[in-house]
């Protein structure tokens, strides 16, 4: 398909060029009236060849194709996500706990979101955090997780620096 579009649009350029080098030789006048259409008739012919060679046969069997595996996909929930794009979403979710948490005072080390597939979007269903030390804040930004990122309290991990250190 690609190289039939690359020799199509050669052919194009190839016809306009010698469309130019024949109309600058001819003479004005009846001669170049006559040219211009032969020369209106070859590029309408570049033009219109590939279509005339086209396979439509292979294109509607590699068009069915594509739209049965897009149908697979969209039927098979996690199998058409990508991992990358889960770790796009687990990464953006701790970043957003780790700037909420300075918002409330909470000096975090680490955070480690983990989501799952829902059928139609990944949401967050548990998070580790590492913070600096005993943190008396911590609870606002639990209670926030809870609330707006739907965190359960008992699937929210919390460590301080010390307890890694130890571990």
């Amino acid at each position: 398909m690609e190289t039939m579009l690359k020799n199509w649009i050669l052919g194009m350029i190839a016809a306009a060029v010698l469309s130019a080098v024949l109309m600058s030789v001819v003479p004005k006048g009846t001669a170049r009236r006559v040219m211009t259409f032969a020369l209106s008739l070859a590029a309408l012919t570049a033009l219109v060849r590939p279509l005339m060679q086209f396979d439509y046969e292979t294109f509607a069997a590699a068009v069915l194709q594509t739209h049965t595996g897009a149908g697979d996909i969209a039927q098979g929930g996690y199998s058409g996500r990508s991992d990358v794009e889960r770790q796009l979403i687990q990464d953006a979710l701790a970043s957003y706990i780790s700037d909420k948490g300075a918002a409330l005072g909470v000096k975090l080390k680490t955070v480690t979101v983990k989501t799952r597939w829902s059928g139609e979007i990944w949401y967050p269903v548990s998070a580790e955090l590492t913070t600096e030390g005993p943190q008396p804040e911590a609870g606002a930004l639990a209670q926030y997780m809870e609330s707006e990122l739907g965190i359960e309290r008992s699937q929210q991990i919390w460590k301080t620096s010390d307890e890694n250190a130890d571990g």
